[in-house]
């Protein structure tokens, strides 16, 4: 068990531009429980920097990704 406070998160790149936050969650939530996935946009574009994060429920789950 993790202490508190202790994030499982990993970065996620050379995503499909029209990769969303959920989408990208749905796909790697079957190495385990996401808490939270994310897509990095550009500021002033907004559009998708192909980058992405993912927070994994335990170090197992983001181990096994």
């Amino acid at each position: 068990m993790a202490a508190a406070g202790v994030e499982f998160r990993c970065s996620v790149g050379g995503l499909a531009w029209a990769t969303t936050g959920q989408s990208l969650g749905d796909n790697l939530s079957t190495f385990g429980e996401i808490f939270e996935s994310k897509i990095i946009n550009d500021s002033k574009t907004r559009r998708s920097r192909g980058l992405g994060f993912v927070n994994f429920k335990d170090e197992q789950s983001m181990t096994d990704y």
